[in-house]
């Protein structure tokens, strides 16, 4: 008779392994973020990486062999059975996060050519005339 040895699924808490791997993945001793760990409804282990305010802002659940990866508004960004597959792509995730800070400062950047172009250009080539109407006896030494 063979016997066949079932692996046990894995509930509850994170291994030392696990926590590792994505602490290194994520280098979260550099980046001086905090993280801390919890349990879904069914008793799936939860990996939470927290951001300066102490909200979340990346999610990583085992459900059974498979890794999920969420940001901290619940979206799926990724789910693999790798967990340093998924680490990667939650370092992928982190760096995506300046963009929108990049399209704010191109906005303001516009904005303000735009006020020069409409509203000071025309008053510097148009100096002359102007001051004919408000000052015309400096006009004659123009």
């Amino acid at each position: 008779m063979n016997v066949i040895a079932f692996r046990k699924p894995q509930l509850g808490a994170w291994s030392e392994t696990e926590l590792r791997t994505l602490g290194e993945t994520l280098d979260m001793g550099r980046r001086g973020q905090g993280w801390d760990t919890g349990l879904t409804e069914n008793g799936d282990a939860q990996f939470y990486l927290l951001g300066p305010d102490q909200a979340c802002t990346l999610c990583v659940s085992r459900i059974g062999g498979l890794y999920v990866l969420e940001d901290g508004k619940g979206t799926l960004l990724f789910e693999h059975r790798s967990l340093p597959l998924v680490a990667m792509h939650a370092r992928s995730a982190l760096r995506t996060t300046r963009w929108p800070l990049v399209a704010r400062i191109v906005m303001v950047w516009c904005t303000i050519r735009h006020m020069m172009n409409d509203k000071v250009e025309p008053l510097l080539l148009e100096g002359e005339e102007l001051l004919v109407h408000v000052a015309p006896q400096l006009a004659a030494y123009v």
